[in-house]
């Protein structure tokens, strides 16, 4: 609810991982630092030049800077994803021969 929140007012996240989801003792989750959330347009252009963020969380069009509430949602599957399985959707310290 709180991305949704956010997206509707034009305020993209950049940096969702799980220690910026906070879960409260009711359940609630909060997500936390907004630090480098930025509106997708007006003040900043559509891309960037550089990718804020953590990588390991990162969707593929933020390492070309590309704004969008859709990286957010991936950045979301992939924390929910080690959430479930106990595993990064990728292991960066495996690198193939």
């Amino acid at each position: 609810m709180a991305l949704a929140y956010a997206h509707k007012h034009h305020v993209c996240h950049h940096d969702i991982k799980p220690s910026n989801l906070l879960v409260r003792t009711n359940r609630q989750v909060v997500v936390t630092d907004f630090g480098i959330g930025r509106l997708p347009e007006g003040e900043f252009s559509e891309t960037d030049d550089h990718a804020i963020g953590t990588l390991k969380y990162m969707a593929p069009e933020r390492l070309e800077g590309v704004m969008s509430p859709h990286s957010d949602i991936y950045s979301l599957g992939a924390t929910l994803y080690e959430l479930a399985t106990q595993t990064p959707l990728f292991d960066f310290r495996k690198r193939s021969q």
